[in-house]
């Protein structure tokens, strides 16, 4: 998935390409091709959710979750499970290389 192409929703994808689609972000973002902001707004919008329904549904609040977006402040350990859990995500730790 290319940056810009933002606009599909992922709920309407079969199980085969949700696990495509998680798995494209994984890397993406282990390789440095997304921040963190980046990566949580990429699946933000692929599941077609505002800001407020997306802090709605994971109990994170939506200053928050705009700021770890625009990459600003720095999310706690449980901040980033809730954001990652509706997508089957786990938040672990990326060796760098």
């Amino acid at each position: 998935m290319e940056k810009s192409d933002q606009r599909f929703n992922i709920r309407r994808l079969s199980e085969e390409k949700r696990r495509e689609f998680r798995s494209t972000i994984t890397e993406r973002l282990a390789g440095g091709e997304y921040t963190l902001g980046e990566a949580v707004r990429i699946m933000r919008l692929a599941a077609g959710l505002t800001q407020k329904q997306y802090a709605t549904m994971t109990g994170v609040d939506i200053r928050v979750l705009a700021g770890i977006e625009r990459g600003e402040g720095n999310p706690r350990l449980d901040t980033l499970e809730k954001l990652a859990q509706p997508y089957g995500f786990v938040v672990s730790f990326i060796h760098r290389q």
